[in-house]
């Protein structure tokens, strides 16, 4: 599991768009065969995505 952590509104102001994208964007959330969990101190929210794609 991912783990992201808040950052406060000044250093946010300072953040270029590759920085916001890297702080807040959730990339590749659903990945076939993967379970993929973040979790964030913004609301402390779980946001996760599973993609089972093989036949048992």
């Amino acid at each position: 599991m991912e783990i992201r952590f808040a950052v406060g509104p000044e250093e946010t102001k300072t953040m270029d768009t590759q920085k916001l994208i890297d702080n807040f964007l959730v990339k590749d959330l659903m990945v076939a065969d993967t379970i993929k969990l973040v979790y964030s101190h913004y609301d402390r929210v779980i946001i996760g995505g599973a993609v089972p794609s093989t036949k048992h």
